[in-house]
């Protein structure tokens, strides 16, 4: 990885991780446009899922993907899978990302101490911004898209890249549709995952092969 590619990949994480900072400061004010946004749209896709069941329920199934032990195992799966191909640097890359990743996220979350939705369909007891399950299963999905990705031929690569993108991405809408999060949680959820692993890039380059 060249200076220059590093350079550029750490100024977007810097612009990812500041729209994080901002959507927190946002969300520990009940009276700014983003908090008003949530209240509406949280009232609508609540009301949708109650007039849905079949959708709650593949919902409720869906938000499981981003449960703690299952990203321990796809961590694990991932830091082993590097090691059993002797890219030892690739797999210290991707422990660290998922260890300091999750304690980041825990302290932002304890930090902006944001309640969740009062009326959700679900029990949830934490803090809600940023969301956990959706931040936890979009840096699971780019640590798997980097580990994955190279070996793999075209079409194949952009499958793999497409399912665990919208898996990230159907974990982020099932927090809203169960109501555990508000909608800027989820926002911020990803932009912050993806912030982390596009800075761990740029501060910790693995290199394409290991001896």
């Amino acid at each position: 990885m060249t200076t220059r590619t590093r350079v550029v990949l750490a100024g977007i994480a810097v612009t990812l991780l500041f729209g994080v900072a901002a959507l927190a400061w946002a969300a520990k004010d009940p009276a700014s446009a983003v908090a008003r946004l949530d209240v509406h749209w949280h009232a609508s896709v609540r009301g949708f899922a109650l007039r849905h069941s079949a959708w709650l329920s593949a919902m409720e199934v869906v938000t499981h993907l981003g449960d703690t032990i299952v990203i321990a195992v796809v961590d694990a799966a991932l830091v082993a899978l590097c090691l059993a191909r002797r890219r030892r640097r690739l797999a210290l890359f991707v422990g660290l990302v998922s260890v300091v990743g999750w304690a980041a996220r825990i302290g932002i979350r304890e930090w902006v101490a944001r309640p969740r939705p009062t009326d959700a369909l679900w029990d949830e007891r934490t803090f809600s911004f940023p969301s956990g399950h959706t931040a936890n299963t979009a840096i699971a999905a780019a640590l798997a898209m980097i580990v994955l990705s190279p070996p793999l031929r075209r079409l194949t690569r952009v499958a793999v890249i497409t399912v665990v993108v919208a898996a990230a991405l159907a974990v982020g809408v099932s927090r809203v549709a169960g109501g555990v999060h508000w909608p800027s949680d989820v926002v911020g959820g990803l932009l912050f995952a993806v912030g982390v692993v596009t800075l761990a890039a740029a501060v910790f380059p693995w290199p394409a092969t290991e001896p």
